[in-house]
């Protein structure tokens, strides 16, 4: 049986010759090929809110009186608005990875909205329920209007620099056993 050589006992002659003479001119193609490879990654976020979805009723205004005696009109939300955006905010930056910024590019989001069953369900339909049957909700509140956009709007700043960049959007409300907001959110390439 032959002995086999080791790495050090080739000649000058059977090494190998790289395309490179130096160190020097390699260095900007692994520059390039690790940028393509990070440019390639793309980043995913999955959350679960835990609790019954709520809605973002519409801003109301209030006349108020100025401290020169006249009046003004004031935009203002209602106190349980802003609580539930805070709350979302605090279950969602408890959830963040270590070191997590922002997206920033263009992001798909998906969105499940799961609603408590109500009381005037059959025990059938809660046991299909509970098989993993989807029962769609189709009573207020509205999904884009109301929904998306108060769970959107608490995680602004927080999960992405601004909801401007959510280029798509899949979203839909159900019925489940453990009411919750279940979200994803995928950089989008391009």
């Amino acid at each position: 049986m032959a002995a086999m050589k080791s790495a050090y006992q080739f000649s000058r002659k059977e090494t190998p010759q790289l395309p490179y003479e130096s160190i020097g001119e390699m260095l900007p193609q692994v520059i390039k090929f690790e940028k393509s490879v990070k440019d390639k990654i793309k980043m995913n976020l999955k959350l679960k809110i835990l609790g019954v979805p709520k809605a973002k009723q519409s801003a109301r205004f209030a006349i108020r009186k100025g401290k020169g005696g006249a009046n003004f009109l004031q935009k203002y939300q209602s106190k349980d608005v802003v609580q539930n955006e805070r709350n979302i905010a605090f279950d969602v930056k408890s959830q963040l990875p270590k070191g997590f910024q922002p997206f920033s590019s263009a992001l798909r989001v998906k969105a499940i909205f799961v609603f408590p069953a109500l009381k005037s369900f059959t025990k059938s339909k809660i046991n299909a329920i509970s098989a993993g049957v989807v029962v769609y909700k189709t009573t207020k509140p509205d999904l884009t209007d109301n929904l998306m956009k108060g769970t959107m709007d608490a995680l602004n700043g927080i999960v992405f620099t601004d909801d401007a960049v959510i280029a798509k959007v899949e979203s839909v409300k159900i019925y489940g056993l453990v009411p919750r907001i279940e979200l994803e959110f995928e950089e989008l390439e391009g």
